[in-house]
């Protein structure tokens, strides 16, 4: 696999506006689709002969193992970075398994021992009774992991060599065959409870996760050999992954801090309910945005990208945006919240009030996806990830602040709190990313950190 990618960009010439959509849209697609895995996960356990117990147990389990998986999703922007050559990629496939070690490990004694179960009553309010089946459905679970960390590895290698419409084939099968075992463990009652999304889950991942490696395999790559003492490859990957890897974790807060924030406004249920059904919905337009970052970095290098990658990626945000303006101005969005997603009149108001202000969020995340791509591409992933603190910093303030100063906002609280980080975020890698002066501030303000740690006394 070669890393100057197929002969549809000449050596030397800007990406046209027709190249960069082919590599996108794949991308795009794959990411609205996975939303749909969730949906069979939800319409398997709604089929069990306890369906509220089985959603509850199911949701708790599965806010744990994401927390688990999120050190493996980074792995794809690692490869797309350094996968360039055969010894480079061993360096990458040895921090992701030493990664993936530490997460099982993590995994198994949350799993195993009477931790786990102290984290799931104390923390996350895990009833009693829920226990047992939380438990169950979290050691199937934890599998994730495994698949997500060879998905991410072996779909970077597809992406660096911008063979994006294998990821979608991936995806579309994975939809298939969690499709048929949603439908096989319900007629056919194979399992019961939580058991059931934690089985179709997995088994969903780990379907994409090896069609990634059954494509890379079909295409024999040939990944050119390079001088690893020179740039001291592992230390290198793991100077760039650690960042990531609190940048992910941390990003991973933000929902929890948001449902904390609603959970303290007046009809506390209502706007907890009107958010996430916002969320949901308005994330089928959103979604795409988050694979803006790996197009820049694969294209960035190129002579003559910038303007066109900038464009694209200004043309795409605002499409987008004006997707969601009309869709939540317009009666269409009462008609497909009460006909076609069937929430209760009630939820109506509050939840199309919350879709208004995330219309404008696609901006922020484009943005923010558009210069963490340039930066990933130079290596700055420090630069990244402490952009990333400070936008669920300045989001758990603006939470703080409205819930304390103007409370009667309610479910508008959160999506203004999105944006809120979103352009803190933005604001510092625009200014990073622009000029060397910002990256040369960077350098000089972590020098200045690491004399003052180093000083005795």
């Amino acid at each position: 696999m070669s890393t100057c990618g197929p002969p549809t960009c000449p050596a030397g010439q800007p990406p046209t506006l027709h190249e960069l959509l082919r590599f996108f849209l794949p991308l795009g697609a794959a990411s609205m689709m996975m939303l749909l895995t969730h949906s069979f996960v939800n319409a398997a356990l709604a089929r069990t002969a306890r369906p509220d117990t089985a959603l509850a147990a199911y949701a708790l389990a599965f806010s744990v193992a994401v927390i688990v998986e999120a050190p493996m999703v980074a792995v794809r922007q690692l490869t797309i970075a350094l996968g360039s050559t055969a010894e480079r990629f061993r360096h990458v496939r040895l921090v992701a398994a030493l990664t993936l070690a530490g997460c099982l490990g993590a995994a198994l004694v949350l799993a195993y021992t009477p931790l786990g179960s102290s984290l799931l009553t104390q923390l996350l309010g895990c009833p009693p009774e829920l226990l047992p089946e939380t438990l169950r459905a979290f050691r199937v679970l934890m599998l994730t992991a495994v698949a997500s960390g060879a998905r991410s590895l072996y779909q970077g290698l597809l992406i660096r060599n911008r063979a994006t419409l294998a990821v979608t084939w991936g995806m579309a099968t994975r939809l298939l065959v969690m499709g048929c075992l949603a439908w096989a463990t319900t007629s056919r009652r194979l399992l019961e409870g939580a058991l059931v999304g934690a089985v179709i889950f997995v088994s969903g991942v780990a379907t994409e996760a090896f069609l990634g490696v059954l494509a890379v395999s079909l295409r024999q790559p040939r990944l050119p050999s390079g001088d690893t003492e020179a740039d001291d490859g592992y230390r290198r990957a793991v100077r760039f992954y650690r960042p990531l890897v609190i940048a992910g974790i941390a990003a991973s807060l933000g929902k929890p801090v948001i449902n904390a924030g609603l959970s303290r406004t007046p009809e506390a249920a209502v706007q907890l309910s009107a958010f996430a059904v916002a969320v949901a919905l308005a994330w089928v337009l959103i979604a795409p945005c988050q694979n803006v970052h790996q197009t820049v970095m694969v294209y960035s290098s190129l002579p003559g990208s910038r303007p066109v990658l900038r464009r694209f990626a200004l043309g795409f945000a605002v499409l987008n945006c004006l997707a969601l303006v009309a869709l939540t101005w317009s009666p269409a969005g009462a008609w497909l919240l009460t006909r076609l997603v069937g929430i209760p009149l009630g939820l109506v108001g509050p939840t199309l009030r919350a879709l208004r202000v995330l219309a404008f969020l696609p901006l922020g995340l484009t943005a923010v996806d558009y210069y963490s791509g340039i930066l990933l591409q130079q290596g700055q992933t420090r630069v990244v990830g402490a952009a990333r603190l400070v936008n669920v910093a300045v989001l758990g303030l603006t939470i703080l602040g409205l819930v304390l100063v103007r409370p009667q906002l309610g479910v508008t609280i959160g999506p203004l709190a999105q944006l809120a980080g979103s352009a803190a975020e933005t604001t510092i890698l625009a200014a990073m990313a622009r000029t060397p002066t910002g990256l040369r501030l960077w350098g000089g303000l972590r020098r200045v950190a690491v004399r003052r740690v180093s000083l005795p006394g």
